[in-house]
């Protein structure tokens, strides 16, 4: 029988992993407080919460590093929830932040043939929140994040430039829809004056 070695991962992780391959369940509840996320309480009760975004991470890389890939949508979605949730309050503002501090643990922390927390993490930054202001005044941290990741900076150069390309198209559908709708109209005044 082979031994897995655990004495170097995070006990609370662990527990949330193990707890996981029982039941087939994962509770991630998440609830943003300053800057921890929900309540830590290492005791044996059944309601251990995540305390922080870099521990969803974590459990997703732990998912991978175990060969549990069934736990991984599962911190993935309480990923994406933590986020989509802050978005509607008043920490929502945090958001740019939050993000810049997930991409070091994303991108060195799950497989590079795993794009799901790194794409997530991309969309927002583009559709969200790249022009924030609580990424700097002039957009200092973003860069800062760019220059330090080679994989990130790809990445977010990719999605610029996909966002670009979906602005010109939408803008020649909608200069078609224009002409359409003026050749419509032409041709109702012309029947009309009949």
């Amino acid at each position: 029988m082979k031994r897995v070695n655990l004495c170097d991962e995070d006990p609370l992780l662990v527990k949330i992993m193990l707890e996981f391959l029982y039941t087939q369940r994962c509770d991630l509840s998440t609830t943003f407080l300053g800057d921890e996320v929900g309540d830590y309480d290492d005791g044996d009760d059944k309601d251990c919460k995540i305390r922080s975004l870099d521990d969803i991470i974590a459990l997703y890389a732990l998912g991978d590093k175990y060969g549990i890939p069934s736990l991984c949508p599962h911190a993935s979605h309480d990923f994406q929830k933590t986020i989509c949730d802050l978005r509607d309050t008043p920490q929502r503002q945090l958001i740019p932040d939050i993000l810049l501090g997930c991409i070091p643990q994303v991108y060195t922390s799950t497989p590079d043939s795993d794009r799901t927390l790194k794409d997530f993490l991309v969309k927002e930054m583009i559709h969200g929140h790249c022009s924030s202001s609580s990424a700097g005044p002039d957009g200092k941290a973003l860069l800062e994040a760019m220059e330090d990741n080679a994989q990130f900076r790809k990445d977010m150069t990719v999605g610029l430039l996909e966002k670009e390309k979906a602005k010109e198209k939408a803008k020649e559908h909608d200069a078609e829809f224009e002409k359409a709708l003026a050749s419509v109209g032409e041709a109702m005044w012309d029947s009309s004056s009949m």
